[in-house]
Formats: structure tokens, sequence, C-alpha cells
């Protein structure tokens, strides 16, 4: 309280309209497609999302483990494990359980995402100018190749990693029973969001005894020490998590060691190729964006090295601390027996070295998506807050150009993503007015654009959303998706729902939209689940669309949107 007769002390200290307005255009880049795609009530595309959403829209319908209705109940069954990567499911099946549409629970779940996405980055950094710093140079990631791929687990997961970082920033140096108890619930958390977010997690609490111990051996007791009570907080995840692996051990695929996929791998990832989205456009994004993080990351060691030789010179440096203090605004105050520096650029060296190992071992996961890829973005996000957390006070001109490179390819990115989800709204659309038309029906899907096609199409360059547009179908009529890239028995435990194995189709049929179907082969599984599909729903020049309905006895097709819907009877008429 201000004493009379004193002028009042400023009402709001910190407070910078110039970041406010920073933050709030970038939200408005990062967050502005998608509420706007929502706003019209149009689908925001991903490749697996629909997959997702098929699994959380049955839960909200008939709640955890209800009775499943026909044709549902033939083909698919509930998991009867509690497994890693139910994040996003629950989050889903409430949106939809509180009455709102599933293309609105799509495009809220994935707004509040992007929105904690940049909270997440701000607070895993600490204060308002390290924060925002970190923000924009991570928020590129935010809507990357793994949203739009539909990996909406994995990106919760993300998000986690990034507050579980800020928590133990504030925590390092407490081990009380009640940090602990923290520290355990947040791992079985991030085990029950993504199991990658579960091992990023640990592979931070290492690079944290890692500072602990600081190379003296007369720490290294004490590390160790905290290394246990960590290892003892890390056990309920970590039982999670291992049981999870145990079960599905005979269903990962080996390990690869031949020159060529580890070549592609390597590629790939000098390409930025886990980065990018939907065109190859992105590698302006990707050049950008990255162009500011070398320079911060270049002005940001400048800055600490010569702060620090001329604290040393002044005989002031104080144990622990590598770089110059800071006012409380900015960041929060270094923890004892933790240098915040230190331990950012420990866990670069976890994350990146693990990336490049497994991306010259070309190790994939139960999806086929190399783990490396998994990596990317973690990397990328632990460069930017290292960045973030070290820059104290550079020239304002370089500040400022790092900051418009930055957004300028922040920007490039919303209007690629704009363009996109523009192009791609006709096509969903149209998938959910065929589900519609078809309720209670057996649905397949196929996307069978190649890259030797020249018909114009939506861009698609990594992310294929009409891969499960029959998913989409068969949420809007009611039905059961038949074929799936997920779902089938590889993935067991995995997801809410699983495939019936009598009735599994896609295991009948492994990659069957990339090999033709053999009419004698649709005829034993006729005999065998006693069903076949109701409708196909595909992408792709005609002749192999006709093809393959022919093959499948729904000749009867028709043309929506760059869409075909074909059925064994002729669709009604239109009014």
């Amino acid at each position: 309280m201000t004493p009379p007769g004193e002028a009042p002390a400023q009402a709001r200290p910190g407070f910078d309209p110039w970041r406010v307005a920073g933050w709030s255009w970038l939200a408005a880049l990062l967050l502005g497609p998608v509420a706007v795609q929502t706003a019209l009530g149009d689908w925001v595309p991903t490749t697996d999302g629909p997959f997702h959403l098929a699994q959380a829209w049955w839960w909200s319908q008939v709640g955890w483990q209800g009775p499943l209705p026909e044709p549902v109940a033939t083909h698919w069954e509930w998991n009867p494990r509690i497994d890693p990567n139910l994040g996003a499911y629950p989050v889903l099946a409430g949106l939809m359980a509180a009455g709102l549409a599933p293309s609105w629970a799509l495009g809220l779940w994935l707004l509040a995402y992007g929105a904690a996405w940049l909270g997440a980055s701000a607070f895993a950094a600490g204060g308002a100018r390290a924060g925002w710093l970190t923000a924009l140079l991570s928020a590129p990631l935010a809507y990357g190749y793994f949203v739009h791929a539909g990996f909406l687990n994995y990106a919760l997961g993300l998000v986690g990693v990034m507050l579980f970082v800020g928590l133990r920033r504030q925590q390092a140096h407490r081990t009380s029973l009640a940090v602990l108890s923290v520290v355990a619930l947040a791992l079985l958390a991030l085990a029950l969001a993504h199991i990658v977010a579960w091992g990023a997690a640990l592979l931070y609490l290492t690079a944290e005894v890692m500072v602990r111990a600081g190379g003296a051996p007369a720490r290294w007791p004490r590390a160790a020490a905290h290394a246990a009570r960590l290892a003892v907080a890390a056990l309920p995840g970590s039982l999670l998590a291992l049981s999870f692996l145990w079960a599905t051990r005979e269903q990962r695929p080996p390990l690869a060691h031949a020159a060529e996929p580890s070549a592609a791998g390597l590629k790939s990832l000098l390409q930025g190729g886990p980065l990018l989205s939907f065109s190859k456009l992105d590698v302006g994004v990707v050049a950008l964006c990255g162009l500011a993080l070398v320079l911060a990351w270049a002005l940001a060691s400048a800055s600490a090295l010569a702060s620090t030789r001329a604290r040393a010179r002044a005989g002031a440096t104080a144990p622990g601390q590598a770089g110059p203090s800071a006012s409380a605004a900015d960041h929060h105050p270094l923890q004892p027996g933790v240098d915040e520096p230190a331990l950012a650029s420990s866990q670069i060296l976890c994350w990146g070295g693990l990336l490049l190992m497994l991306t010259v071992l070309e190790v994939r996961s139960a999806q086929g998506v190399s783990l490396s890829e998994r990596l990317v973005p973690l990397v990328w996000v632990a460069a930017a807050l290292w960045t973030g957390t070290t820059w104290r006070g550079p020239p304002t001109a370089w500040r400022m150009l790092v900051l418009g490179l930055a957004m300028a390819g922040l920007m490039l990115q919303t209007a690629l993503r704009w363009q996109a989800y523009r192009a791609w709204a006709p096509p969903l659309q149209a998938a959910w007015q065929a589900g519609g038309q078809q309720p209670a029906a057996r649905w397949v899907g196929a996307d069978l654009w190649t890259k030797d096609d020249t018909t114009p199409r939506p861009p698609s360059w990594r992310v294929m959303p009409g891969l499960h547009l029959a998913q989409l179908a068969a949420v809007a009529g009611g039905g059961v998706g038949l074929s799936s890239p997920l779902g089938s028995t590889v993935y067991f435990g995995y997801f809410p729902l699983r495939h019936r194995a009598a009735t599994d189709w896609f295991g009948w049929y492994p990659a069957w939209e990339e090999t033709p179907l053999r009419v004698p082969a649709i005829s034993n599984y006729r005999q065998w689940a006693g069903s076949t599909p109701d409708a196909l729903l595909a992408r792709g020049p005609e002749p192999p669309v006709r093809q393959l309905a022919r093959q499948l006895g729904l000749p009867h097709c028709q043309a929506q949107a760059g869409l075909w819907l074909c059925t064994a009877n002729p669709p009604p008429a239109r009014q």
C-alpha cells in the first residue's frame, strides 16, 4: 500500500504494451487459421485425425466400456487395458458428449492445444522476456507435421513435456515428499498422454542429475541420492510404459541397419522433413525460423560468454551460475545446485544425441514412423529454451532482426496452412455428407493418388487426409470403418477400441490400398467374416478407383469434391 503523501508506484510493474502486442500477434498468427476454419464449421485436415475422432465418438456415445451398437460391435471391441497414448481421447469424447459436433470438437481441441503450446513454452523458459522469445522461436512447430499427420496424443505429450520442464525449473532444488509426488503424477500423466513424452521427461531428469553432478567428484554422492529419489518417483509411469512395451514386444518392427534406410533417414532429417506439413514451401518457414534460431543462439552464446568473462575478471562469479543476473521480471532466479543454461544445454545433448543415434539406426515405432522424427520438435524446443533463458540484453537491432525473421517465418507458415485448410474443406465436407447418406454402413477408404499423377488435387505433400475419410463417413452415419492403416491387430493395446481379430479387414489385407485386391480374396473374406464393405470412399484418378470398386462389389460410383463414393446399389437421386 502506498503511504499518504507519496506518489503511487507503477500500477503494473513490468507491464510492456509492446510485449502484449507481440503476444497478441503471435497468438493470432498461430491460432487464426484453426479458429476461422472451426468458426466456419469446416474440418481442419489431418491424416489420422478421423480415426482418433471415430474412437472418441463412440466413447462419447456409449461411455467407457459401454455396449457398442451394430455394425460397430461386429468389428470393434473395447481394449481391456489402460495403456499409454490415450491423452487426446477423453478430451475429444468429453467435448462431443457435451453436445459439440465432431468438427467443432476437433477444432476446439486443436485451438486449445495451440494456446497451450504458447503458454507451456513461456512457462518452460520462465519470466516475461525469456518466455516471449522462447514461445516465438518454438511457435512454428506447434502446427507442424505431427499435428497435421493426426498425432494428437503425441502433440499433447509435447505440451506436457514443456510444462514438465517449467515445473522442474521451479522445483529442482526441492526434494520433499510432496515434490516427488508431483513428479510421480506428472510422469504418469505424460505416459498416458504419449509414451515418447514420458521418455523425453526421463531424459530431462537425466540432464538435471548431470548438472547436479557438475563434473566435481565431491558433488557425485548428492547427485546420486537425487537420482535415486527421482527414480522412485518415476516408478508408476515407468511400470505403465514398460508393461505396454512388453505386451507389444512382438508387434514392433526390428531395428534396421541397412545403409540405404539410414541414409534416407539422415537425408530427411537434414532437409527438415519432420518439420514440414502441407507443402514444400514449408522449407521457407524452416529456413527463416531456423536462421532466427541460429542467429539468436549465436548472440546468446556470445552475450553469456562475454558476461561470464567480465564477472570472472571482477571476481564476482558465484558457484553454479553461468550468466549475468537479470531482473525477476525476466526469469526465475537460479536454483541452488542447478545451473539453468547448463541444464538446457544438457537436455539438448541428451535429446540431440538420441536423435542422431535413432536416425543412423533408423529405428521405427509401431506406426512405422521413425522415432528420430519424434525427437526433432523436442530438440528444437530445447534450443529455443536455451536461447530464451540465456539471451540477456543484446543490441536492440539484433533483437529486432531475430524477432523479425521468426515472425516472417510464422506468417509464411500461417498463409500456407490457410491455403491447405481451405483446399481440403470441400473433400472433408463431402465425406461427412456421404456418411449421412449411408447410415450404419461398413466403410472402407482409399487414397489412390501416386507421385506420378498429374491431375490437380489439394496440397498434401507429406500429409494425406484422404487416408481416413472412411472413418469420418462412419462417424457421420453411425457406421464402422473396416479398413485403416491404424487400428489393426498390430496396434493391440494402443487405442480405446481395437478391431476384432475375426472381422479385421485390414488384418486380412495388409497395405491393401497399395496392392490391388483379387476377387477370390474378397470371396474368402465374405465367407469368413460374414460381411463385406457396404461403401467405398476413395480419392484418386477415375480408372483405379472404379477398378477397386468393382473388385469390392461396389460398381456404382459418383464423384463429388474430388471424392468417389461407390456403393452396391445406385445412390438415391438428388432432390
